[in-house]
């Protein structure tokens, strides 16, 4: 599978798993541990879900004229970009709400939460990448000016 292609369905990572872990809290796991990591795959994809998708759209655009060694280097940085996307939504709704004043501490926290999941399933992405054994980077064509 082509490099671009293989990260095109990468982007349902985030999307994906959350919506198949948390079902798995409606069995009420006794293990403390596994209802904290379903507890927070649940909240991610509710906070984060409508967020991503403006992230997930933008990436989609931008992958169909990057090169692959651009694509692979804007995967590694694609985290500290939804975090912004995720920031400027949140602060959006906050200013809308009236309660920015005071949200200074939950958005740092949410800033953080996004950057951690979301390196988190770069590494997944990249694992599953490396198990699939995906093609080399191959140079591509300079197109004429």
């Amino acid at each position: 599978m082509p490099v671009k292609n293989y990260y095109r369905w990468a982007l349902l990572l985030p999307l994906a798993v959350p919506a198949l872990a948390s079902p798995l809290l409606l069995l009420e796991p006794k293990a403390p541990g596994l209802v904290v990591v379903l507890m927070y795959l649940f909240w991610s994809l509710l906070f984060g879900g409508v967020p991503y998708l403006l992230f997930a759209a933008g990436f989609l655009v931008w992958i169909r004229r990057a090169p692959e060694h651009r694509v692979r280097a804007g995967v590694l940085l694609s985290p500290l970009v939804y975090a912004a996307v995720l920031l400027v939504c949140f602060t959006l709704f906050l200013v809308v709400d009236g309660t920015l004043v005071n949200s200074a501490e939950f958005l740092g926290m949410l800033a953080i939460f996004a950057v951690f999941f979301g390196y988190a399933y770069v590494a997944l992405a990249e694992a599953g990448r490396a198990l699939l054994g995906a093609a080399p980077v191959r140079a591509e064509p300079v197109p004429a000016a």
